[in-house]
């Protein structure tokens, strides 16, 4: 026997094509886009489409496959008539092997009359063999961007080569269901849209609420552990009340940390942002977490030569997001198992695509856990505020991590599957920069107190109160002021006199009074050199993350303990 080509189909019938077989033609493609306009069920009518395929040809089965391009390999879509057994072997089959492979590699339909005798199986040869697949045609369909998707192959249990009308029906198919896999991609994006802005529409209700709850809360907070700090300082070394105070203290702070977490996805907090190495935060975050337990962690770095993930982020927020996703984790695992990170660049989000902003790349990280899995109808809540499954949480870890990310031009996604543990993916927009080391400001805050005359600017009274007895405590006097336009005038007042104020500490929201944004403007205006700082229990709040752009020195989150107020002073005091 000669040689054939690549090519060569030596048994096609070129019967031309008769109208009454046009008809069925016809009648296939009516039948399957005419119904779609109205049936979103895509997969149901791509097994409908195979089955008229397999009976305008009988002895034969058709099969769908799509095109995995980074893989290089094609999987099985749609193949209602094929055995599961034979849809696993053709799994992952090569680019270059077989009809559907040579269809991709060369971009044509292939027609193959003899599957035991044509170059083009030889190595897919066992699997016709065992299957009985004595001849194979497909033909690959395309993208809306002209990209190959996928491959239409009908599949034959005896040699023949292929009809005109054949060819021509395979055609047909292979166009419909580029049809109805290009719309079945567009409602999973659409579905997927819905779902992120549902749950962003959720956050951003809820986090209106949190953000006020939050700042009162922390003024509070503040007049609690001022108090608190206040009480332990005259009470005797070794008392029984000092262990009372030490726990209230140490509960304080928790609902500190508590509301921080409120306030990170409330409506207005602002991330402070720095360029940074991704791995270096995610690994600090992951070690610190697992530190003393028995879970192992392990790392795929970067290959060698491939560039740092640099992100312009705030590292103690993405950090949370690691700690929280790592906490989930361990506590799944019970202190045991296992956690890999792997990182690395891509150019699009899957089934986000390029996003609505100007990003060329994107920082990736996976973090996979060997746990017990999450069930199908908890995943999809898994992003929701106050929703949790443990009987001490109190669902905002992962609520707030989802915030954190999205105002960071992010996305963050979960997948988990019961017994195979659970993979959360992180994506962060890249930058072609590098972080610059800077050396920060070192304060030594056992230097010896200066005094000075300090003024406090809030409408509480309370917080009045044990701000003068902790700045009393720490050798100052105090001036009060109730809103802006009464710390303005009475720094004018005292601006050219014996008793000048030194530092003014300003609240930066004054319900129904000038708040500290607008009031600093006013003491400047008197005196340019003038030391502020801005106090608030909004954090997050942009002002405090840029303090200096509004002609503050400093900034002072609330609540703060009297060890923060000294060291902040004596940086007002000694610069």
């Amino acid at each position: 026997m000669t040689e054939r080509s690549l090519f060569q189909d030596t048994e096609n019938d070129f019967t031309p094509i008769v109208q009454s077989e046009f008809d069925e033609l016809l009648e296939l493609q009516n039948s399957i886009l005419g119904v779609s306009v109205s049936n979103n069920n895509s997969k149901e009518l791509l097994v409908k489409l195979c089955l008229m395929a397999e009976q305008l040809t009988p002895e034969s089965v058709a099969s769908i496959m799509l095109y995995e391009k980074h893989e290089g390999r094609l999987f099985v879509h749609t193949a209602p008539s094929i055995p599961q057994e034979a849809i696993d072997a053709l799994n992952g089959l090569q680019v270059g092997c077989g009809s559907c492979g040579n269809a991709v590699y060369h971009d044509e339909a292939m027609y193959v009359s003899n599957t035991l005798e044509d170059n083009r199986w030889c190595e897919t040869r066992t699997f016709a063999e065992t299957f009985k697949i004595s001849a194979c045609w497909s033909i690959p369909f395309y993208n809306e961007a002209d990209e190959i998707f996928g491959t239409f192959a009908l599949s034959s249990f005896e040699v023949r080569g292929a009809t005109n009308f054949q060819r021509k029906l395979l055609d047909t198919c292979a166009s419909i269901a580029s049809v109805l896999l290009q719309k079945e991609k567009y409602l999973e994006q659409k579905a997927l849209w819905e779902k992120e802005t549902l749950r962003a529409e959720k956050l951003e209700s809820i986090g209106v609420l949190a953000g006020g709850i939050a700042h009162d809360f922390n003024n509070l907070l503040g007049i609690v552990i001022g108090n608190l700090e206040m009480t332990n300082r005259v009470l005797n070394p070794g008392s029984k009340a000092t262990t009372y105070i030490t726990a209230a203290s140490k509960a304080s702070k928790r609902a500190a940390e508590l509301t921080q977490q409120l306030l990170t996805f409330s409506k207005g907090g602002d991330p402070v942002k720095k360029l940074s190495d991704i791995a270096e935060v995610v690994r600090e975050s992951a070690e610190f977490v697992l530190h003393g337990t028995g879970v192992a962690l392990t790392f795929d770095c970067l290959s060698e030569g491939e560039k740092v993930l640099v992100a312009d982020i705030d590292n103690g927020q993405i950090g949370q997001v690691i700690q929280n996703i790592i906490i989930n984790a361990r506590q799944a695992m019970n202190d045991e198992g296992a956690i890999s990170v792997t990182f690395s660049h891509v150019d699009t989000v899957p089934g986000i695509g390029a996003a609505s902003i100007n990003v060329e790349q994107y920082c990736k990280v996976k973090i996979h856990d060997t746990g017990p899995g999450i069930s199908a109808d908890i995943i999809d809540k898994i992003f929701d505020p106050y929703f949790t499954t443990k009987s001490d949480g109190n669902g905002l870890g992962m609520a707030s991590s989802f915030s954190i990310v999205k105002k960071h031009d992010g996305y963050l996604f979960a997948e988990s599957e019961e017994g195979n543990g659970t993979c959360f993916t992180l994506y962060l927009p890249a930058s072609d920069s590098m972080p610059v080391e800077t050396p920060g400001n070192v304060v030594n805050i056992h230097q010896s107190k200066v005094k000075g005359r300090i003024m406090i600017m809030d409408d509480q009274e309370m917080l009045h109160e044990v701000a003068e007895a902790m700045l009393e405590e720490l050798g100052y006097q105090t001036v009060h002021a109730l809103d802006g336009i009464e710390a303005i005038e009475k720094y004018r007042e005292r601006a050219d006199g014996s008793e000048p104020i030194d530092v003014v500490i300003m609240d930066l929201t004054i319900p129904g009074g000038m708040g500290g944004e607008e009031a600093v403007q006013g003491v400047l205006s008197i005196d340019n050199d003038a030391k502020v700082i801005v106090c608030s229990g909004y954090s997050n709040d942009s002002v405090m993350a840029r303090f200096s752009d509004y002609g503050f020195k400093g900034a002072l989150s609330k609540p703060y303990n009297i060890d923060e107020l000294d060291s902040m002073l004596n940086q007002m005091m000694t610069s």
